[in-house]
């Protein structure tokens, strides 16, 4: 039975990463399309070509561990490979959580009219603000992400069938993981959940004034807004999820939780998280529409020749009769 589950979550979980690949590649592709076309990228473009990025590397991780556990390779069997992989991976995961923390903030400033002097400067100068938080983000990614992977010697990992043995102290390594748990996850965390809320309240207050004092506010303009607040509480309900998963794949050392299913969780959430940026992303969506249109026009006339084909022979046939 035991085996049986392991499989089960190894299954939708190489499911999971080969999807969030195809999504997060259409992400990335998207956008560096449009830089092609015009040589430059809006500030909102160049969080998301990284965050993408980030992503499909992220993902290629995760998939790479799943075949490398399911098939025993051993592909990485010393402790400085193992090493060097993890704090690739950790940079990819830092790095993507930081990159949707800016997302969100961007967003607020973008569509929140401050009356805040340093607010409104802080508006007009997106454009120079945003290579520099890149730059730092990836910094600040690769600084922790390399502390955690190289100055633990043991983890509990469910990919790596790693336990700690029951004697073993964790409080040197809770030393090294705390500040990097901290600045990885909670503080992008806390920093999107603040944007988020913000932007939640902007527009509540919006609707609210708009309603009372607007007579030309149509029900499809109230329900574009309310599709952004659902958005927007869908977003934070995954980035909680997440932080969730997180703190148990990384602190439940001796396996007292399911970690196979907080694994779940954590491959999970750059798919779905990309999916609910695609839905709330105009220039995305009319893509994304375009890709299933031209899907469906190639199969249309694939199939047309073989239509044509029976019809005709049904004609033959007739005329025969």
């Amino acid at each position: 039975m035991l085996v049986l589950k392991v499989f089960i979550c190894e299954v939708i979980g190489c499911v999971e990463v080969l999807v969030g690949l195809v999504v997060n590649t259409f992400i990335l592709v998207t956008n560096l399309k449009d830089w092609w076309t015009s040589r430059k990228l809006k500030p909102y473009d160049q969080i998301m070509v990284n965050l993408g990025l980030s992503r499909v590397c992220l993902l290629s991780c995760f998939f790479f561990r799943i075949t490398n556990r399911v098939f025993k390779l051993e592909l990485y069997s010393s402790p400085a490979q193992r090493s060097v992989f993890r704090a690739a991976q950790l940079l990819f995961d830092f790095s993507s959580l930081w990159f949707a923390m800016w997302l969100c903030f961007l967003y607020f400033v973008k569509i929140t009219i401050f009356k805040n002097h340093f607010l409104l400067r802080v508006k007009l100068r997106i454009p120079q603000l945003v290579p520099p938080a890149i730059i730092i983000t990836y910094a600040v990614a690769f600084i922790f992400g390399f502390i955690l992977a190289f100055f633990i010697k043991e983890t509990a990992d469910i990919m790596d069938n790693n336990n700690l043995p029951a004697n073993k102290s964790v409080y040197k390594e809770l030393s090294y993981m705390i500040p990097s748990y901290v600045f990885g996850h909670f503080l992008p965390f806390i920093f999107a959940s603040i944007s988020t809320s913000l932007l939640i309240h902007a527009i509540s207050g919006h609707v609210r004034h708009v309603k009372n004092n607007v007579t030309g506010f149509t029900r499809p303009r109230l329900d574009a807004h309310l599709s952004l607040i659902r958005s927007a509480v869908l977003l934070e309900f995954m980035t909680v999820c997440n932080l969730l998963a997180t703190f148990i794949f990384q602190f439940d050392f001796y396996g007292h939780f399911e970690t196979n299913v907080s694994f779940l969780f954590l491959v999970s959430y750059p798919l779905f998280h990309s999916l609910a940026i695609i839905s709330g992303n105009a220039k995305l969506k009319r893509a994304l529409w375009g890709v299933v249109g031209c899907v469906k026009g190639k199969v249309a006339v694939e199939r047309f020749p073989i239509t044509q084909q029976i019809e005709t022979k049904r004609q033959t046939t007739a005329q025969q009769k």
